[in-house]
């Protein structure tokens, strides 16, 4: 199964999507859309998110296989 590296930070972390929110500064819908694929986020969103969960710049909707992760 593969995921996003968003997804995959965010489990590892043990952090709700909320949580996420919050400490990106977001609306939890906003993140819940990036999440789910159903929303591109802009270049800012992307910046904070990654920040957040710790993820090296541009690499924030790479998709990474479960058993590396």
């Amino acid at each position: 199964m593969t995921r996003t590296l968003m997804e995959a930070a965010r489990r590892r972390l043990g952090i709700t999507k909320a949580q996420l929110a919050r400490d990106a500064g977001m609306n939890a819908t906003t993140v819940m859309l990036i999440s789910s694929g159903r929303l591109r986020p802009y270049p800012g969103q992307q910046e904070r998110l990654e920040l957040a969960l710790g993820i090296e710049a541009g690499r924030l909707l790479e998709e990474v296989d479960d058993a590396s992760h």
